[in-house]
Parts: C-alpha cells; structure tokens; sequence
C-alpha cells in the first residue's frame, strides 16, 4: 500500500482547522446575532408591557377622577400593548359603562362572562346594565347570579352588599313580598349590629312592611338603647302603627338624651301629640268606662268643631253639606245619655257616638279644611279607624 505523504496529512490537518475555527466563528456569530436579537425582543416585549402598565394607570386615575371617556381611550391603548391583561378589560368594561356607552359595556362584559360565567363582580355589572335598559328580568337573575357567584376579597360582605342592591331594585318595582323576603335572608345571615339592623328596617319601612321594620328598629336599640336614628325612627313608626304610648316612650327617650346635635323639634310637639293621643282614643278594646271618658272629651272637642265649621261655611253659603251631621248630634243628645254621663257604659252606645265624632271630623276637614290641635288628632284617629288600622295607646 502506498504510503501517505506528510505534507499532504499537513494539508489536511490544516483544512480540517480552518473548517473547524470558521465552523466555530459561525456558530459564535450565530449566537451573538441570536443574543442580540433575543435582548431586542425581550426588551421590545417589556417595553410593550411597560406602555400597557402606564396606559392602564392613566385610565384609572382617569376613571377614579371622574372623566370615563378619557377612562377608556386610556385603557383601550393599554388593551393594543397588553391585550391579555385581564384587569384592564374590566376596568375598561366599567368605564365604558359609566361613559354611558350602554351597549357596548353590555357586550364587553358578556364575552368576559363567557370565559367567568361565575365571576361575581362581572354578574353585578351586568344586573346594573340591564336595568339601564330596562330590561328587569335579566337584571334580577344577574343579581342572583352576583350573590351567588365568587368575589375575591370578602366575598360574604359582597354578596351582602349585592344583595341589599337587589332589594332596592325589588321595591322600585313594586316588588315589596320578595323584597321582604330578601331582607329576611340578609338579617339572619349577619352579626346582629346597629348599622345593619337599620339598614334593614329602613328598607322593610320602604317597601311597606312598617311592623316588621319597627321590629328591627328595637333590635337596633337592643344593642344601642341610646342610638338616635333608632330611637326617631322607631318613635315614627310607632306613631304611624297607633302604638302612641310606646311612640311617647321613644321619642321621650330621645328627648332626653343630652347631645350636643340638637332633636329635630318635630320630635317635641309628636311626643306631645302622642301623650295627647292616648286621653282621645276610642277604640272598642278600651274598658267601657275609661272609653266613656274619652268620649266626653272627644265629644266636646268635635261638636265645638261643628259649630265653627257651620258658621264658617254659612258665611260663604254652603252650610248645606253639615246640616245632616247637625241633625244626628241633636238626635243624640236629645236621648237620655250623652257621653257627658259618666253611666255611659253601654258598647253599642258607644261604638254610635264614636262614629258620629269621627265622622264629624271627616266631614268638616273636607268643608272648612284641615283641622289644628285635639281636632287634627281626632282626624287622625278617624282615618286611620276607616283603614282598618285601628289605634290604640299601648
């Protein structure tokens, strides 16, 4: 076999070297471009971020300062360099809500509930738009959909809070036995303090339900006997039920609390009222001799208003409309007892002359006008006798 020359393996040596160093510069030029171009992306990408992070950050400042629209040009140029970031989408859903772009924030939060139907937060924003627009249904299920649904934080003080947003939209449409229902599930699923126990009394008051919320009104006091808006506000709905003499106690309570706010001074003269109330009442249930007394002095009260109404309304010529009360206080008192006798006893009596007093008082707030002092609250008693009230001085 022939034998290799050296100067050829040396050729070959050599070749091989240079092909291995230009080998090896390629590769190291490689990876310089492949650094270089690494960096300037990764820089690029923060960058992007970097825009996003200070666009978003305008848009909420924009947004807590009350300016929506500059809100969302802000955070739709934050959403073109990050458009994934999830937290700018919301806050760009509810700046286009509060801009007033009803539809569109519709919409914008509809695909974010799609990838979160769950999510709390987007249900309420949604139950808000609807009722912007009218359509109730939709707002009442997204409104269960929020309570029910995952918040982040402390989710049963949200649900609470949504929940009480529920019910105020309920009593705007009249919807006050679900409202009372939902208030139901809000006091018994929460630490029994003052502020809440108002908040739900209020409500009960508002949709109607003034028993229930007296209720919680003393619930209030039972934890605060000397808190202010529980004791006026409990006074009132007292009052209003004809609970006068637990009216007088509340108000009495309140007027002797020493602070340096003073007492609405319609507090006093309803204090006064209530006192004054309880010596006119004449309800059945009264024993027949303390409501014979009463009688008396409703008696007088109401034939004295008789007969300044019926001079009143002859001067102006229309004393025709009293003539047929005239007649049955005459017919009475021509009888042989009048509530002037003490030996009034009998219910039937009774219940006659209450009805003629009451009636006069009705009939001549309607001829000479509203009536003042003892007769404003014999009025009051009347009406509230016709509805079925009743009233009473406890």
């Amino acid at each position: 076999m022939a034998s290799v020359a050296p100067s050829s393996i040396a050729s070959k040596r050599a070749l091989i070297l240079h092909d291995a160093l230009a080998f090896f510069a390629l590769l190291a030029i490689s990876l310089a471009l492949f650094g270089v171009t690494l960096f300037l992306f990764r820089s690029f990408e923060q960058h992007r971020v970097d825009l996003g992070v200070r666009w978003a950050e305008r848009g909420r400042l924009a947004l807590a300062h009350g300016r929506p629209d500059e809100a969302v040009g802000a955070l739709r140029t934050a959403l073109a360099y990050t458009p994934d970031e999830r937290a700018d989408q919301l806050l760009l859903a509810q700046a286009l809500a509060i801009a007033g772009h009803t539809d569109e924030a519709t919409n914008y939060f509809l695909n974010l509930w799609e990838a979160h139907p769950g999510d709390g937060f987007i249900n309420l924003q949604l139950a808000r738009l609807s009722r912007q627009k009218g359509e109730d249904r939709e707002a009442t299920d997204y409104y269960r959909a929020s309570i029910f649904g995952s918040w982040e934080g402390d989710g049963t003080v949200r649900r609470r809070e949504v929940r009480l947003e529920l019910i105020d939209f309920l009593i705007a449409q009249h919807l006050n036995a679900e409202a009372r229902n939902e208030l139901f599930t809000v006091s018994g699923n929460a630490p029994n303090n003052v502020d809440l126990n108002l908040t739900v009394a209020s409500k009960l008051a508002a949709a109607g339900y003034l028993p229930d919320a007296l209720t919680f009104y003393k619930k209030a006091l039972a934890v605060d006997p000397r808190n202010r808006v529980a004791l006026e506000s409990a006074g009132r709905a007292a009052y209003t039920l004809g609970f006068y003499a637990e009216a007088e106690k509340f108000f009495q309570r309140l007027l002797d609390e020493k602070s340096a706010t003073p007492v609405d001074p319609s507090i006093a003269q309803l204090a006064a009222d209530a006192r004054r109330i309880q010596l006119l009442t004449l309800t059945a249930n009264q024993p027949p001799g303390e409501r014979a007394l009463h009688l008396a002095t409703a008696e007088k009260i109401a034939e004295a208003r008789l007969h300044t109404c019926i001079t009143q309304t002859t001067a102006s010529g229309n004393a025709g409309v009293l003539a047929d009360v005239l007649a049955r206080w005459t017919a009475l008192q021509a009888g042989p007892k009048t509530p002037r006798k003490p030996l009034l006893q009998n219910p039937s009596d009774q219940d006659t002359w209450t009805q003629l007093i009451f009636q006069t008082e009705q009939i001549t707030a309607q001829a000479c006008g509203q009536p003042t002092g003892d007769d404003a609250l014999l009025l009051q008693l009347a009406n509230a006798s016709q509805k079925g009230q009743g009233s009473n001085g406890q």
